[in-house]
Parts: C-alpha cells; structure tokens; sequence
C-alpha cells in the first residue's frame, strides 16, 4: 500500500512537472513599424495584466474574495467550500467544486471538477474537462477532446469510443 501511494505522488509530480514545461521560444520575425507598436502596446497590456498573480489563493463563495475570478494563481487556490475562476499553475483542490477555466497541474475536489483545460491531473469523484492532457481520474470523467480516463463510467464526446468503463481514452 505505502509503495502504491509513493508510485502515485510520483506520477502526480512528474505531471505537474511536465506540464509547467514551457514551450521553446521561437525566433522573432521582424514586422512594420506600426505592427511593432501596436505589438508593444498589446504586450504592455498582457504584462499589466500578469502581475497581479497570486501564490495562494483562498475561495469561498461565487466570486469571494473577487480577485478570485480575475488574479491567475502560480501555487496553491483552495476552495472552502469552493473555487474557480482564473488559471491555475500547481495546485487546485476545494471541499465541493473546482472549477477554474484551465488548470497546468492538478485540480480536485471531494464533491466535483470543472475546467476548459487541465494539462497533469483532475482528480475526483465527478470530472468534466474539454481537453485533458494528462489524467482524469474518478468514478464519472467526462471530456470534450484529448483526455485519457480511467474510472467507473468514461464519456468522450469527440472520442473514438465515446462511452467506456474502466478506461477510455483519445489521443
């Protein structure tokens, strides 16, 4: 038993690993003058909007605290009873909902687990995803897309086998 949960953290940390892999940065090509100023304006813009990240996150209801639907998270977002909202890098896990829109990591909750994408592992009883590149693990998983499931009842709307026990996958 000790070895199966060692086995299992293990995975779950080299997921998350290789999902905050970034991607290698291409050459940048050169563009007209107002191209490249419109281009700085709109940089300017993402950076304004980047820092006000959060490296914990604590959601209780809906839209409190409000910096929840808004501030990405590079750590932990706990949910008491719930959370969602921004982008997660790490770790998102709740009492009875996640659902942030995507998820570079790994999401759960005891109750049920919502994202547009999850790259690593959604873990609970009750899963929906639209893509899932990683894991869903639970007793319902349900995704849109690329997803590779394993629980009681599988459901990949796109998929090859849309409807699975046990297993199910589309990669």
């Amino acid at each position: 038993m000790k070895k199966s949960l060692a086995f299992l953290l293990a995975m779950v940390c080299a997921i998350g690993l290789w999902a905050a892999n970034p991607a290698p940065a291409k050459a940048p090509v050169k563009a007209p003058a107002k191209a490249q100023a419109t281009a700085q304006k709109t940089t300017a813009q993402t950076v304004q909007k980047e820092e006000n990240w959060t490296g914990f996150q604590l959601g209780f209801l809906p839209g409190a605290p409000s910096d929840m639907l808004t501030d990405p998270v590079y750590g932990i977002k706990l949910g008491a009873p719930i959370c969602l909202g921004a982008p997660v890098w790490g770790l998102e896990a709740s009492v009875l909902y996640s659902g942030s829109e995507s998820v570079s990591g790994v999401q759960c909750s005891v109750i049920f687990s919502q994202a547009n994408t999850v790259t690593g592992l959604q873990f609970s009883p009750v899963n929906f995803v639209k893509s899932c590149f990683g894991l869903q693990l639970g007793i319902y998983n349900s995704a849109q897309d690329k997803t590779f499931q394993i629980g009681l009842l599988n459901h990949i709307e796109n998929g090859p086998l849309p409807w699975m026990i046990v297993m199910n996958f589309n990669l």
